[in-house]
């Protein structure tokens, strides 16, 4: 249950939830369709996450001159405080890209249609069956590899 009064333990338990996910999204099995979830969900935890890292870098920089550093040192303390505030600030703008590129991500996510069948290739790795030539199968990182270079592949603006 979300702890909205304890920032140490709300970020371990954000950490344990990317460390579930993690594991989780190795393999979505039958269930491609659920990426696009995963990615608006991801898109969200960004937008949350920015946040986070404006508000302790906030933290870092407005406590700067009660910080204490190496023999109790202020001056060394706050020098601390205020660097370690500058790379949150700094993270947090790295992760309004991140947010522009999941957005991205999601509309052409949003946009495909998923076969409701999977079917095994000889490789072990899952193909569309509706894209399986049955005397040539394909393995996915072949199809990956056929997808990127299409012009409206991954990688490329529509």
């Amino acid at each position: 249950m979300p702890d909205y009064d304890n920032p140490v333990r709300s970020a371990q338990e954000a950490a344990e939830a990317a460390r579930a996910l993690a594991h989780a999204t190795r393999a979505f099995g039958d269930r491609l369709a659920d990426s696009y979830d995963v990615v608006t969900e991801l898109l969200s935890t960004a937008c949350r996450l920015e946040q986070v890292l404006d508000q302790v870098s906030s933290v870092h920089r407005d406590a700067c001159d009660k910080a204490r550093g190496e023999n109790d040192s202020p001056a060394t303390g706050r020098r601390h405080a205020l660097a370690a505030a500058a790379e949150l600030r700094q993270a947090a703008r790295l992760l309004g890209q991140v947010e522009a590129h999941l957005d991205v991500a999601a509309q052409h996510s949003g946009a495909i249609r998923w076969p409701e069948r999977i079917e095994p290739s000889r490789e072990g790795a899952s193909v569309p069956a509706s894209r399986r030539d049955p005397q040539e199968p394909v393995s996915l990182e072949e199809a990956f590899r056929r997808v990127s270079r299409r012009p409206d592949g991954p990688g490329h603006s529509l």
